[in-house]
């Protein structure tokens, strides 16, 4: 998850949009998705530190 998260960075996403990507994810794919997000969260947050 990290990889890509710092790939869809690096291609110019935003946090937000990566968020927002994640939220379609939810949509789409209802519960188990929904767990991926504190991942996400934390990706993006050690991305930022960096």
């Amino acid at each position: 998850m990290v990889l890509h998260v710092r790939e869809a960075l690096r291609s110019g996403a935003k946090p937000e949009e990566v968020r927002e990507a994640g939220w379609v994810a939810v949509l789409m794919c209802g519960g188990p998705c929904f767990a991926y997000l504190k991942v996400l969260e934390e990706a993006l947050d050690s991305l930022a530190k960096s």
